[in-house]
């Protein structure tokens, strides 16, 4: 072989060694595409997985928690005393039926109602200093009160 046509070889085979890389190349980075795709489709189903069981955990928790709602609104409803929910500030936030039945009303009516307007004047006394212990202290505290059926006489609860 002459020179010349040592170097025409060399010529031909660097150029057919730089086709062949560039399409391995690109074979290579087409087959990294792929699998980054097949990686990231992996990843959603697994996340689609864990959704699904985050979501029938939350509608265990929701039923669970319906069914406490449920039996608490009983007791609360249904007690043989009367029961109130108090706001801070003293304005009644929740009562159960003999409750709105010892002040003489559909209990709709005292729902935001100030409990004082319901009470003597010497309870208001004593309900406000209640209310004042409750905020300061963490302690069960009772009180007995003169409550109004109906705004005329008062009875002791």
């Amino acid at each position: 072989m002459k020179k010349s046509d040592n170097k025409t070889d060399f010529e031909y085979l660097r150029k057919k060694a730089e086709l062949l890389l560039k399409g391995t190349s690109a074979d290579t980075d087409q087959n990294l595409i792929e699998a980054d795709i097949l990686k990231l489709v992996n990843e959603l189903e697994i996340y689609k997985i864990e959704l699904e069981l985050q979501n029938d955990e939350l509608k265990l928790a929701n039923s669970t928690a319906s069914e406490a709602v449920e039996k608490y609104t009983e007791l609360y409803d249904f007690a043989p005393s009367g029961y109130f929910t108090l706001s801070k500030e003293g304005f009644i936030l929740e009562l159960n039926l003999i409750g709105a039945k010892m002040l003489g009303k559909d209990r709709s009516y005292f729902i935001n109602k100030s409990f004082n307007s319901f009470l003597s004047s010497d309870s208001k006394t004593l309900f406000n200093r209640f209310l004042e212990k409750l905020s300061t202290s963490n302690t069960n505290e009772t009180v007995e009160l003169e409550i109004s059926k109906n705004g005329n006489n008062y009875q002791y609860f």
